[in-house]
Protein backbone atom coordinates (compact mmCIF):
# COMPACT_ATOMS: atom_id res chain seq x y z
CA UNK A 1 0.00 0.00 0.00
CA UNK A 2 2.73 2.50 0.93
CA UNK A 3 4.58 1.97 -2.34
CA UNK A 4 1.46 2.75 -4.38
CA UNK A 5 0.71 5.88 -2.36
CA UNK A 6 4.31 7.08 -2.49
CA UNK A 7 4.48 6.58 -6.25
CA UNK A 8 1.21 8.47 -6.75
CA UNK A 9 2.35 11.43 -4.62
CA UNK A 10 5.70 11.60 -6.46
CA UNK A 11 3.89 11.44 -9.83
CA UNK A 12 1.91 14.50 -8.71
CA UNK A 13 5.18 16.45 -8.40
CA UNK A 14 5.37 16.22 -4.62
CA UNK A 15 8.36 14.82 -2.74
CA UNK A 16 8.46 11.79 -0.46
CA UNK A 17 11.73 10.88 1.26
CA UNK A 18 12.28 7.27 0.26
CA UNK A 19 14.49 6.30 3.19
CA UNK A 20 11.80 6.76 5.83
CA UNK A 21 8.42 5.84 4.45
CA UNK A 22 8.59 2.31 5.86
CA UNK A 23 10.31 3.08 9.15
CA UNK A 24 10.95 5.78 11.67
CA UNK A 25 11.73 9.39 10.77
CA UNK A 26 15.52 9.68 10.46
CA UNK A 27 17.51 12.53 12.02
CA UNK A 28 18.55 13.78 8.57
CA UNK A 29 17.78 15.38 6.19
CA UNK A 30 16.13 18.44 7.72
CA UNK A 31 13.36 18.58 5.11
CA UNK A 32 11.48 15.34 4.52
CA UNK A 33 8.10 13.66 4.20
CA UNK A 34 7.34 10.22 5.59
CA UNK A 35 4.46 7.76 5.15
CA UNK A 36 3.44 5.38 7.94
CA UNK A 37 0.88 2.61 8.18
CA UNK A 38 -1.14 3.16 11.35
CA UNK A 39 -3.88 1.40 13.23
CA UNK A 40 -6.94 1.22 11.06
CA UNK A 41 -10.57 0.40 11.57
CA UNK A 42 -12.58 -2.82 11.76
CA UNK A 43 -12.79 -4.59 8.36
CA UNK A 44 -16.15 -5.14 6.74
CA UNK A 45 -17.89 -6.91 3.91
CA UNK A 46 -19.97 -5.66 1.01
CA UNK A 47 -23.36 -7.07 0.00
CA UNK A 48 -21.63 -9.29 -2.57
CA UNK A 49 -19.29 -10.75 0.11
CA UNK A 50 -16.18 -8.80 -0.90
CA UNK A 51 -13.89 -7.82 1.95
CA UNK A 52 -13.27 -4.17 2.71
CA UNK A 53 -10.29 -3.10 4.83
CA UNK A 54 -9.81 0.28 6.49
CA UNK A 55 -6.08 0.66 7.19
CA UNK A 56 -4.73 3.88 8.63
CA UNK A 57 -2.19 6.15 6.96
CA UNK A 58 -0.19 8.93 8.59
CA UNK A 59 1.84 11.43 6.61
CA UNK A 60 4.41 13.56 8.42
CA UNK A 61 6.36 16.47 6.97
CA UNK A 62 9.37 18.08 8.62
CA UNK A 63 11.23 21.18 7.48
CA UNK A 64 13.26 24.19 8.48
CA UNK A 65 10.81 26.74 7.06
CA UNK A 66 7.31 26.88 8.59
CA UNK A 67 5.44 28.10 5.47
CA UNK A 68 7.17 25.69 3.08
CA UNK A 69 6.56 22.70 5.33
CA UNK A 70 2.91 23.66 5.93
CA UNK A 71 2.36 24.14 2.20
CA UNK A 72 3.83 20.70 1.49
CA UNK A 73 1.53 18.85 3.92
CA UNK A 74 -1.46 20.84 2.64
CA UNK A 75 -0.64 19.94 -0.98
CA UNK A 76 -0.45 16.24 -0.11
CA UNK A 77 -3.71 16.49 1.86
CA UNK A 78 -5.47 18.10 -1.12
CA UNK A 79 -4.17 15.40 -3.50
CA UNK A 80 -5.29 12.48 -1.31
CA UNK A 81 -8.50 13.48 0.53
CA UNK A 82 -11.42 11.94 -1.36
CA UNK A 83 -9.08 10.56 -4.01
CA UNK A 84 -9.71 7.30 -5.87
CA UNK A 85 -6.99 7.81 -8.52
CA UNK A 86 -4.17 6.13 -6.60
CA UNK A 87 -5.66 2.72 -7.25
CA UNK A 88 -9.12 1.75 -8.35
CA UNK A 89 -9.40 -0.21 -5.12
CA UNK A 90 -8.50 2.53 -2.60
CA UNK A 91 -10.20 5.70 -1.42
CA UNK A 92 -8.72 8.19 1.07
CA UNK A 93 -10.68 10.04 3.74
CA UNK A 94 -8.79 12.51 5.92
CA UNK A 95 -9.43 12.08 9.63
CA UNK A 96 -8.61 15.75 10.24
CA UNK A 97 -7.01 18.69 8.48
CA UNK A 98 -3.20 18.86 8.59
CA UNK A 99 -2.02 19.81 12.06
CA UNK A 100 1.17 21.47 13.25
CA UNK A 101 3.11 19.50 15.84
CA UNK A 102 5.49 22.32 16.72
CA UNK A 103 9.25 22.08 16.44
CA UNK A 104 11.53 19.17 17.20
CA UNK A 105 14.73 19.41 19.28
CA UNK A 106 16.60 20.82 16.25
CA UNK A 107 13.99 23.58 15.69
CA UNK A 108 12.52 21.95 12.56
CA UNK A 109 8.77 22.32 11.99
CA UNK A 110 6.66 19.16 11.96
CA UNK A 111 3.17 18.62 10.54
CA UNK A 112 0.96 15.55 10.34
CA UNK A 113 -2.26 14.39 8.69
CA UNK A 114 -4.05 11.06 9.15
CA UNK A 115 -6.21 9.21 6.66
CA UNK A 116 -8.66 6.35 6.75
CA UNK A 117 -8.00 4.26 3.65
CA UNK A 118 -10.95 2.36 2.22
CA UNK A 119 -9.44 -0.65 0.47
CA UNK A 120 -11.50 -3.17 -1.48
CA UNK A 121 -10.05 -6.69 -1.33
Amino acid sequence: MLDEIKNYIVAQGLEITTNCYKGSMPATPDNLTCLYETTGFQPGMTFDNNNVEYPGLQIMCRGTDYATTRNKINAIYKKLHGNTSVSGLMNFVAQQSPVGLGQDDLKRWEFSVNFKVIKMM
